[in-house]
């Protein structure tokens, strides 16, 4: 019998919040569902009733039984001694398993080691490793207890975009229903074969991928807006009517018979997808005038504990410089912030790092404690942040309803504006940003990266939204052998040109590659055959680009704008099967050099 679970009529309110209104869905066997939706509509409170962590809600959950589920919060070890080896805090729940342990043992090693660990590091405390090793450390263990179900809150959250293709492919077999939250297109589409759109407390299922869900939300949305129109203009039409002949005899049983419409129509409102002009709106505060250097580093030395994690190199933040930060998990982004913010538990050897007098720093941490501000009222904080302002400035981030809830009970998505709004209420020039999307909803990055390309000052930027950089960036940092490189120019020039082999080598050579000759020789054809095919699709494009660079030289301005979007799009499908050729041949170089 095929697997299936769910739920009926399922409510849930959070401090006098309704979260999820008489909601039903059912799950079933070999499907992947992405929770999609904007922050604080519920998609990590839903994952938690389901786990079991929440079960103060109404309705009915059926199916579940004795189901063994997996469960990732978006913080896996709030409960955990990080100074605990690697292998111990991923083997944890797999011990209860005494049956078997040796074949679970095994498998748990094969799933580090693919999730790029080395064996060397399963003896060291977790704590040691950055956040995507952690995250990793987690999905380890949760996959190998083969659950059932598999329920994960943004498990993209700190991982290297590289490695998200090679997690997808693990998590694709390792259960018979997954659901996921996620705000990263790219793993919806890897990963998923139905999207639920979790919106206004209502739940609509699509059996699509990530575009063409958008895309037909927005015919759904459409629609409704102009049923919408139609709607109100009868509503208009029939209040006019009776207004006018109610109170005439010859036309009163009219005028009723039209009320009981009016009346019907009322009643039954349509639930129809809501367009959401609102977006947050960062106005940075007071920014002070630039200096042309902002701070150089040469030399640069540092070490995290007796760890050396940078040996050499130099780098300069200019002038309305974007700098983007890009490498591996581990290789040190996160310590040269904490040095350039001069964080204590930092040690800066021999490194001389030269900061302007003019410069003046604020610092968006992606381990951010809100500890200490977790039991203050959200319309308190913002008050002593903004003063007589902050009703706007909730306004403009998105926060117009139930402001006395303390900041702990607050949703991911929530706790990151929060912290949005704490970096904007900082006089600040530069802006040193680690990892500051986690949580936050795709529409909410999209207006997060304007508002940097128009900020009056420089930004040092660590993402692993690739799309944050294409159009931001002006420069790149990369470190590779604990060496720092820095390269000036666009995202995807940088990309192309220097960071392709750095990325492969810091995220492929701890994969372990297990299939056997036969199968390296037919995937060795096969990307081979790949590649041939990507080759002329670009030559094509080339000469498709040349004709219309060609062109729009001869436009008119009305055929200029049509001119310009075929462009576009033909650059973009460029850019896009570039990209797909850097990775095949990055995979066809480890199969060759494995052989």
């Amino acid at each position: 019998m095929a697997l299936s679970f769910g739920f009926n009529a399922l409510n849930y309110t959070i401090a006098a919040r309704k979260i999820i209104e008489n909601a039903s869905l059912s799950f079933g066997e070999s499907k992947r569902y992405a929770l999609v939706g904007p922050n604080g509509c519920g998609k990590s409170t839903l994952l938690k009733i389901l786990a079991g962590k929440l079960t103060d809600h109404e309705g009915e959950i059926f199916g579940l039984g004795k189901l063994n589920i997996g469960y990732l919060p978006q913080e896996p070890f709030d409960d955990v001694d990080l100074e605990d080896s690697v292998w111990n805090i991923a083997s944890h729940n797999l011990k209860q398993a005494a049956s078997g342990w040796d074949l679970l043992e095994g498998e748990l090693i094969a799933n580090l080691l693919l999730m790029g660990f080395s064996s060397d590091d399963l003896d060291r405390p977790l704590a040691e490793f950055s956040g995507g090793f952690m995250m990793r450390a987690a999905l380890a263990g949760i996959i190998t207890g083969n659950p059932d179900i598999l329920l994960l809150d943004e498990p993209e959250n700190h991982l290297d975009i590289k490695i998200l293709g090679s997690i997808a492919e693990k998590l694709k077999q390792s259960a018979k229903i997954i659901l996921f939250v996620s705000h990263n297109p790219d793993l919806i589409d890897l990963l998923s074969t139905d999207i639920i759109d979790m919106d206004n407390r209502k739940f609509s299922q699509f059996a699509c991928g990530f575009h063409e869900y958008m895309k037909r939300k927005e015919e759904l949305i459409e629609k409704g807006e102009a049923d919408t129109v139609t709607r109100e203009d009868k509503i208009k039409k029939l209040k006019e009517f009776i207004r006018k002949n109610i109170a005439d005899k010859s036309t009163t049983k009219q005028a009723r018979t039209r009320q009981k419409v009016l009346n019907k129509i009322l009643k039954n409102t349509a639930d129809v997808p809501i367009r959401h002009e609102n977006s947050v709106k960062l106005n940075f505060l007071n920014v002070p005038k630039q200096p042309r250097v902002y701070l150089s580093a040469e030399s640069l030395a540092l070490s995290y504990g007796s760890d050396t994690i940078i040996k050499s190199g130099s780098f300069k933040i200019e002038r309305d410089d974007k700098l983007g930060f890009l490498g591996a998990n581990g290789s040190g982004k996160t310590t040269i912030v904490k040095a350039i913010a001069n964080d204590p538990i930092v040690e800066r050897n021999m490194s001389r790092i030269e900061v302007d007098t003019m410069t003046s720093i604020a610092y968006f941490s992606q381990d951010r404690e809100m500890a200490e501000i977790k039991d203050m009222r959200l319309e308190d904080f913002v008050q002593r942040l903004f003063g007589p302002e902050y009703r706007m400035i909730l306004a403009r981030f998105l926060f117009f309803h139930d402001l006395d809830r303390k900041i702990g009970v607050l949703s991911g998505g929530e706790k990151a504006r929060v912290g949005l709004m704490e970096l904007v209420s900082k006089r600040a020039n530069l802006l040193i940003l680690d990892e500051p999307t986690h949580h936050l909803d795709i529409r909410t990055v999209g207006v997060f990266k304007d508002v940097l390309k128009s900020f009056p000052g420089a930004v040092l930027l660590i993402s692993h939204h690739s799309d944050l950089f294409d159009g931001l960036v002006n420069k790149v940092l990369t470190i590779k052998n604990k060496v720092l490189h820095e390269y000036y120019g666009s995202y995807h020039y940088i990309r192309d040109k220097h960071l392709t082999d750095e990325i492969r080598e810091d995220i492929g050579s701890k994969t372990v590659n297990l299939l056997n000759p036969k199968e390296k020789r037919k995937k060795r054809n096969d990307y081979r055959a790949r590649l041939e095919k990507l080759r002329s699709s670009l030559e094509k494009l080339e000469e498709e680009l040349f004709q219309l660079e060609l062109l729009r030289e001869e436009a008119s301005s009305e055929e200029l704008t049509k001119t310009n979007r075929k462009i576009k799009k033909a650059e973009q499908k460029f850019n896009n099967i570039y990209e797909l050729k850097i990775n095949i041949e990055s995979k066809l170089r480890d199969l060759v050099s494995d052989s």
